[in-house]
């Protein structure tokens, strides 16, 4: 997913999770387990930067 309209769309289909440059651009292996083990996820891109929000 590379829009927020599509997001839009996946939101109002009732989808639970998500993936795509909206984002993050692809990262490493290493940088995706960093993320896991500070219990991070990856929100929508504000500003040019992926917006790191805590994991439920």
């Amino acid at each position: 997913m590379e829009r927020p309209e599509e997001l839009g769309y996946l939101l109002r289909c009732g989808c639970p999770a998500f993936q795509g440059y909206l984002f993050s651009h692809p990262l490493s292996a290493e940088a995706f387990e960093d993320l896991l083990r500070k219990g991070r996820r990856l929100g929508p891109v504000a500003g040019g930067e992926p917006a790191a929000v805590p994991l439920p």
